[in-house]
């Protein structure tokens, strides 16, 4: 499923972005999100973190995921 979110500008934080994400997705919470630049590229893990300061241009795509948490060890 992609999902097209334009932001206003590049000094918008990734915790916009989460917001933004949570309100099309019924409701996901923002702390339960993984994102994750498409192709394997870096996870935005700050949420503090605006755009300008990750270097990323306009009409990047992401990957969101879920956050696992408690995973067992094997």
């Amino acid at each position: 499923q992609v999902l097209e979110v334009i932001l206003p500008g590049v000094a918008e934080k990734v915790s916009a972005l989460k917001a933004k994400l949570g309100e099309l997705l019924n409701g996901m919470p923002p702390k339960k999100m993984k994102l994750r630049v498409n192709g394997g590229g870096a996870f935005l893990n700050k949420d503090q973190q605006s755009f300008a300061d990750l270097n990323l241009a306009s009409g990047i795509m992401l990957e969101l995921g879920v956050k696992e948490r408690g995973r067992r060890k094997k």
